[in-house]
């Protein structure tokens, strides 16, 4: 089944809404002006579907989908702008390498999903980091990424009016305590030889 992204691509971002994104895993080709829901106490509605068709993957013994479809969504009855107009458009031609990256767990759940704007993504091994807005930092989250799927735009899809590139990132939990235990032993073994 291929995994259906959903993104409310007119709206301003605010991550503490929480709102504004959706992954799900569904049979069939998704279909413009389909209703979904995202977050919680806004319809919203399919206005623009993208395909990303499979480049590469890190580990490719395991099975994965050929294609994500990117659904853009608006609130249902709202009234938008040509797409050329669209915030996330805009934000495409001033940064033609962004990326997204979503991850997910290994039954496929998302875990988080995040945007880069130089095209730099996760690498394999390494734990997935949020913002913590209490303390202005990023922190470690207890999920370790262990592959990725990378899915370029159709060749048809003009680069203004998508991502540079999707890249699925499978993460695995992990202890937090372990993963940092493990890596001041490796730094105090080192400290040692030296």
């Amino acid at each position: 089944m291929p995994y259906r992204y959903y993104e409310a691509t007119h709206h301003q971002l605010n991550p503490k809404l929480g709102e504004y994104t959706r992954l799900e895993w569904a049979e069939g080709i998704p279909v413009k002006g389909e209703c979904v829901a995202i977050g919680r106490d806004r319809s919203w509605e399919v206005v623009a579907i993208d395909e990303f068709r499979l480049e590469a993957q890190t580990q490719p013994e395991f099975e994965t989908d050929s294609v994500v479809f990117l659904n853009h969504c608006g609130l249902v009855g709202e009234v938008l702008p040509q797409r050329l107009d669209w915030v996330r458009i805009k934000m495409f031609k001033d940064n033609p390498l962004t990326i997204l990256q979503i991850s997910v767990s290994d039954n496929g759940e998302m875990i988080q999903s995040s945007i880069h704007f130089y095209g730099k993504k996760v690498r394999v091994g390494a734990y997935l980091r949020e913002y913590d807005y209490s303390k202005r930092e990023f922190i470690k989250l207890p999920w370790r990424v262990s592959r990725i799927d990378s899915y370029l735009p159709e060749a048809n899809q003009n680069p203004d009016y998508c991502y540079a590139a999707i890249h699925i990132a499978h993460c695995v939990r992990v202890s937090l305590i372990d993963g940092n235990s493990q890596s001041d032993s490796r730094i105090l073994a080192v400290g040692r030889v030296g």
